[in-house]
Order: C-alpha cells, then sequence, then structure tokens
C-alpha cells in the first residue's frame, strides 16, 4: 500500500515535527516570507526523508482557504485518503461523505459532536480546561472578565504517539475492510 500523501500548513513546531514521525508523506507549503504557517522545515528538529517542502507558488501549491465553495470543498475531502482536523465544518463534512477521518477535540466538544459510526472514524481528545499559560478556565474565555489572550493549543496534550496509532489502526482498518458504509 502507498504511503498517505498528507498537505499540511499551519501545524508547525514539534507537534509538526511528532506527527510526521508516522508512516506518510508530508508536504510543507513554504513562502520567502515570515507569513504564519509558511515555515516549512524549521530548524531545530531532525525532519526526516518523508517531509518534503515545497514552494507555496500558484503552480505548485494553492491555499483554498476562503477559495472553495462548498460543492468545491466537498469535491476536495473526497479525495482525501485520511482527513486529520480538529473539530471544524471541513472534518464533519469529510465524515458525511464517509472519508477515514481522525478529529482532534476538547473533551466538553466531543459530545455534540460524535460521529454517527467509528468504523473509519476516530476521535482524539484533550483533557485541558484551563489556559496552559495562565490558568484561566477555558469555561470563563467568554466573560468579560477573563484577560487571557494567549494563543496556545489545549489540545497539545494529545500525543504523537496517539495519532501515529490511530493512522495505523485506521489504514489496516481501511485496508482489510470491506465495508461500504451507507448511512442514510
Amino acid at each position: 500500500m502507498r504511503a498517505l500523501r498528507i498537505l499540511t500548513w499551519h501545524i508547525h513546531g514539534s507537534y509538526l515535527y511528532y506527527l510526521t514521525q508516522t508512516p506518510c508523506i508530508f508536504y510543507l507549503p513554504y513562502k520567502n516570507t515570515t507569513e504564519e504557517g509558511y515555515g516549512a522545515r524549521t530548524s531545530g528538529f531532525p525532519w526526516g526523508d518523508n517531509v518534503i517542502s515545497v514552494p507555496a507558488e500558484k503552480d505548485k501549491v494553492q491555499d483554498l482557504c476562503d477559495q472553495l465553495s462548498l460543492s468545491g470543498l466537498t469535491g476536495l475531502l473526497s479525495f482525501a485518503d485520511i482527513v486529520i482536523s480538529n473539530d471544524t465544518g471541513p472534518l464533519h463534512l469529510a465524515r458525511a461523505l464517509q472519508t477515514v477521518t481522525i478529529g482532534i477535540f476538547l473533551c466538553g466538544n466531543i459530545i455534540n459532536a460524535l460521529p454517527l459510526t467509528t468504523s473509519f472514524n476516530r476521535n482524539l481528545l484533550s483533557w485541558t480546561m484551563h489556559c496552559p499559560l495562565c490558568g484561566i478556565s477555558s469555561f470563563k474565555f467568554n466573560e468579560t472578565k477573563s484577560n487571557c489572550k494567549h494563543d496556545t493549543s489545549f489540545v497539545a496534550e494529545i500525543t504523537v504517539d496517539e495519532a501515529r496509532e490511530t493512522i495505523k489502526e485506521l489504514l489496516d482498518v481501511k485496508k482489510t475492510s470491506k465495508l461500504d458504509l451507507v448511512m442514510v
């Protein structure tokens, strides 16, 4: 079976490094600017041969954020081998299309977002309830008294080993399954 090819951006640093320890090929777009999300293979990590930097030029890699209609996004997700995403609309759309998915969730959000089946869908949960930098409860972020302005991850406790094992498990299930799911 060929390795999955994953195009990713806006995932960086140690999380990206550990995620690339999976048996997949990662394409990281870069620009010769300091624009966020396009740093590609940053220094400080021993990147493997499965991590490929590609120029983020219109003829090479195209950023489709805010460019695709819902129909266009539906078409794009339907061609994916696997979608790994946090709790977003595209994740749920991929699940509706019966694309293999791994969802990354805060524990409080999963109750509203369980997939109809776990045959080809998995969820990784973070139990972080307070800002890792200042300790303010995430339940108080919408209150006017909250002064937490940190742009930090609440799902960083989900380990790369968890993601790697989940990818392997889903690939094995997909490879051995003859099941053709139909959801009505």
